[in-house]
């Protein structure tokens, strides 16, 4: 599949800067996961994670691409299912089909009748 997102690797800084952790593909900017802007572990009114929480998003942020190929690469390798599939096979294909189309802008598969 062509993909529609920048293309990986992407990375988290190591450090964080004033606001939390950027998320690069090379040279260019992704976004940004927050970190504490205020007390370590306070959150005004509820608006950022502390730097342990941000952090981990910046982990999660910066594997999304990898995540993705996987999911592609598992329900390729199922193959749309038939209906002599075992139904847990057919279960495996249906969520990575829905979670592919839904999170990577694809038509979902059909499957065999």
């Amino acid at each position: 599949m062509k993909t529609k997102h920048t293309p990986d690797p992407w990375e988290i800084d190591k450090t964080m800067n004033a606001c939390g952790w950027d998320i690069r593909a090379g040279g260019i900017w992704i976004g940004t996961a927050n970190g504490d802007h205020y007390i370590e572990g306070e959150r005004p009114g509820g608006g950022f994670p502390g730097n342990t929480e941000g952090k981990a998003n910046g982990i999660l942020m910066a594997g999304a691409p990898k995540l993705l190929e996987a999911c592609e690469k598992a329900r390729d390798e199922i193959g749309a299912p038939s209906p002599e599939y075992p139904a847990n096979i057919a279960n495996a294909f249906d969520i990575l089909n829905t979670i592919i189309a839904e999170y990577a802008g694809e038509e979902p598969q059909e499957q065999e009748n």
